[in-house]
């Protein structure tokens, strides 16, 4: 196996934002909660799984190879978004910008019409049934 392989594609960067605004985020949080270390470590490892799927030598076998195209599918869809559900990322995202920034962002969110549609399907009956 080549592990020099390393493609180093700009498309992952948005990898290096959500890490530093998830850092961000619970940098000034205290730590009541035990499970705090857990999300962090679920968090980090979910960014992890999509770097490897999509950048290291994964990825160069993933042409050649049909088996190893099949693993990235599974890491991508199986591995990735729960570890990164499981860090509970967008409160503590969130955390991160300007209160100035999240007061207009919200308001603009909750006033505008285009939401109404996407918060009825976002219940737990209408979700559940999709």
């Amino acid at each position: 196996m080549d592990w020099t392989a390393w493609s180093l594609d700009p498309s992952l960067l948005y990898v290096i934002p959500a890490g530093v605004l998830y850092w961000l985020g619970g940098r000034r949080q205290y730590r009541t909660s035990r499970s705090e270390p857990r999300r962090e470590l679920a968090f980090a490892a979910g960014l992890l799984t999509i770097v490897l799927a999509l950048d290291s030598p994964v990825d160069h076998y993933a042409d050649l190879l049909f088996w190893v195209h099949m693993c990235q599918h599974i890491m991508l869809l199986s591995v990735a978004p729960p570890l990164i559900l499981l860090g509970r990322p967008w409160p503590r995202m969130w955390r991160a910008l300007p209160m100035g920034a999240r007061v207009s962002v919200g308001r603009r969110i909750t006033q505008a019409r285009w939401t109404a549609p996407l918060r009825a399907v976002a219940r737990p009956l209408p979700a559940w049934i999709l």
